[in-house]
């Protein structure tokens, strides 16, 4: 369980930081394109995708390694759980 932990806490370093690193370059270029981005508070993003094709789908790509960086945590501290179950079950009080 501990090294599956590993595997998942690696895989989404490694895998996802390259593709999230290099997308926030790309939404701060469409930011600044959209005059959008700087401003405190509730951000005018989804008004701006809706009618800029490229935001829209950054948008989406964004949710899809969200949702898989956050799965991966999830199995990730799920694994170390089971293994933390698994060494407390050998302890003899």
């Amino acid at each position: 369980m501990l090294v599956k932990k590993l595997v998942f806490s690696l895989d989404s370093d490694v895998n996802n930081a390259s593709d999230v690193e290099q997308m926030m370059k790309e939404r701060h270029k469409i930011e600044r394109e959209a005059n959008i981005g700087e401003e405190v508070g509730w951000t005018k993003n989804q008004e701006v995708a809706k009618v800029n094709p490229k935001l829209s789908a950054m948008n989406k790509k964004f949710g899809m390694i969200h949702g898989l960086s956050s799965l991966a945590n999830i199995f990730s501290f799920g694994c170390l759980a089971m293994h933390s179950w698994y060494l407390a079950g050998k302890l003899d009080l």
